[in-house]
């Protein structure tokens, strides 16, 4: 089928969150998902990455492959696809990888590996909607180049979402290694990562991620902070249901409670999470390594708002959506 081809109507609507790891995409997808419209998926690209050949956990507490949605979801795309789970998920894993990278000759020039896996996501994609009757599907996969190749596909109705957080707290973050704990969500050990290979991957992926809502249009993207986000949620998911042309039909809980997302940070094993602010680095975060970030990201750092320099200042809130942006104190 053309893309021309695809009426408005049977296009499947996605929210993709994207941006760097550690800024919070797991909450805001459990967060956005309190609303009956709205499906949190949690990081779709791990569910044939690795999520379905390891049966790993969704956030309801049971296997992906016994899960109530996502073992439908599978069998749907299945039979979407006409796949065989033991053997084409590995090959469209292959696919996957090629569409997905940031500089994909796959996606560019559209080529046979793109087509399939343009049909093959759009199965999947469509599983999910049949699945769980929601208007709309939230993708918290983060990958600019994902997202990339989403907005490639003429069946998805595609809203970009950019969440930032100050790159000295996922510095300091990412700094912190984790042993595995499958049952805690933990899939793999967490090894440390330096705060210079931190700030030059921080910087790249949130400069590619401009370029992706550059690509959608301004109508089609907003740019979220993750401090913003902990200190009035309730007024960031009425931003964000307002881009995508709704309101907030049910009051938000200040206890949020994870449903079936899959992949992201371990909170989502937790049955309640309360929102609030994560700023421990301020204090725990060397300051030669604080300043050292902040001199080689200062550009981007002051673009998204944050200050230079590690100062504790009245909150100020920050929402740049499609044409407008916002400030007021908090």
């Amino acid at each position: 089928m053309a893309d021309t081809d695809v009426p408005d109507d049977r296009r499947i609507k996605v929210l993709y969150i994207a941006g760097y790891g550690r800024s919070g995409s797991t909450l805001l997808d459990i967060l956005l998902s309190q609303q009956e419209s709205i499906f949190g998926a949690g990081e779709i690209s791990a569910l044939t990455r690795h999520v379905w050949s390891n049966n790993e956990l969704c956030a309801c507490g049971k296997a992906a492959k016994q899960c109530a949605v996502w073992s439908q979801v599978l069998d749907s795309w299945v039979r979407r696809s006409h796949a065989d789970p033991d053997t084409d998920v590995d090959t469209y894993r292959v696919e996957q990888h090629r569409a997905e990278t940031l500089l994909s000759p796959s996606r560019i020039l559209r080529d046979a590996s793109f087509v399939r896996y343009r049909r093959e996501t759009t199965a999947l994609l469509a599983s999910i909607a049949e699945r769980t009757s929601c208007s709309v599907i939230v993708d918290s996969s983060k990958l600019p180049g994902r997202g990339l190749a989403l907005a490639a596909m003429r069946e998805v109705d595609l809203t970009v979402l950019h969440l930032v957080r100050d790159g000295r707290g996922v510095a300091w973050s990412l700094a912190k290694p984790f042993k595995r704990d499958v049952a805690r969500g933990l899939q793999k050990e967490i090894r440390r990562k330096s705060w210079l290979r931190t700030a030059i991957r921080w910087s790249v992926v949130n400069l590619m991620t401009e370029l992706l809502c550059w690509r959608v249009g301004r109508s089609r993207s907003i740019r979220i902070r993750y401090e913003d986000m902990v200190h009035d949620p309730a007024r960031i998911a009425s931003t964000i249901h307002a881009l995508l042309h709704g309101k907030l039909a049910q009051p938000l809980d200040p206890d949020l409670a994870p449903r079936h997302q899959i992949a992201g940070n371990r909170l989502r094993m937790q049955r309640s999470i309360r929102l609030k602010p994560d700023e421990r680095w301020r204090s725990e975060m060397p300051t030669p390594a604080q300043l050292a970030f902040s001199l080689l990201c200062a550009p981007l750092l002051l673009r998204y708002g944050y200050p230079f320099l590690n100062r504790r200042a009245p909150h100020r809130s920050i929402v740049t959506a499609s044409s407008d942006v916002e400030v007021r104190d908090a």
